[in-house]
């Protein structure tokens, strides 16, 4: 969504952060972001996902996700739009496709 902890905190400057959005939702934050921030940071990888017909595996894959580092995941704000299975999924990638010590922060409806 429209999360600014990339650009506000400054420790995040040390970190890779993958802005997972939908494809419409990111166009928008992209489109507001340019006129702010100029250039972009290069710290952060936008990756648009529809979470009906793609899975977070396959956009992370291919956007340099390496599921060998410890992540943390901060999911706030996606899954009352999700599906039961698109949530179990998203999950299921945390548990199974992230280093040791990685953590998971989401809210849940």
């Amino acid at each position: 969504g429209f999360d600014t902890r990339a650009y506000r905190i400054p420790e995040m400057k040390k970190a890779k952060v993958f802005e997972v959005d939908h494809p419409a939702t990111q166009t928008v934050k992209l489109k507001r972001l340019k006129k702010v921030i100029d250039p972009l940071p290069d710290n952060v990888t936008y990756t648009p996902i529809d979470f009906v017909s793609q899975t977070i595996y396959e956009r992370l894959s291919v956007n340099g996700y390496n599921e060998l580092d410890k992540t943390l995941f901060i999911w706030q704000g996606v899954t009352p739009y999700l599906t039961s299975e698109g949530v179990a999924s998203t999950l299921f990638f945390i548990a199974n496709h992230s280093g040791s010590g990685s953590t998971v922060i989401f809210d849940y409806l």
